[in-house]
């Protein structure tokens, strides 16, 4: 890390911390693109309809959209009421909401390898037309 340390565009990147975060969601982000590619070609594999693969991806937007909407208005107000009942309680010991984190990576990478699992039991079979 000590290229990161001489100044420039990257020094933030010099922060133990910092550089953990933005390497682990990288590493994230482009396993979520290897998943979504990889989906896709094993449903036009399987049905070798462009409609389908292309229904697919839009449905797969119009889910994740909706989780994000969804997902924040429900940690605002989450926030919003535990910061309130905090001041309202105790106004010296305020503190800043800290959600959970790691769940959904869990969660996102049990569902990976329950999907790797049914492909290599050979489980996916193409429907009969």
């Amino acid at each position: 890390m000590k290229i990161f340390r001489s100044g420039g565009a990257f020094r933030a990147l010099s922060y133990p911390d910092y550089f953990w975060f933005w390497s682990s969601y990288f590493v994230s982000n482009v396993g979520s693109w290897m998943q979504g590619i990889a989906q896709g070609w094993l449903l036009f594999e399987l049905t070798s309809s462009p409609l389908y693969l292309g229904l697919f991806s839009s449905l797969r937007m119009v889910m994740l959209v909706s989780f994000f909407i969804l997902g924040g208005m429900i940690l605002f107000f989450k926030r919003l009421l535990i910061e309130e009942s905090i001041h309202w309680i105790a106004p010296w010991q305020r503190k800043q909401f800290d959600p959970p984190r790691g769940r959904i990576m869990v969660i996102s990478g049990g569902l990976a390898f329950m999907l790797l699992g049914i492909l290599l039991l050979a489980r996916i079979l193409k429907w009969a037309d």
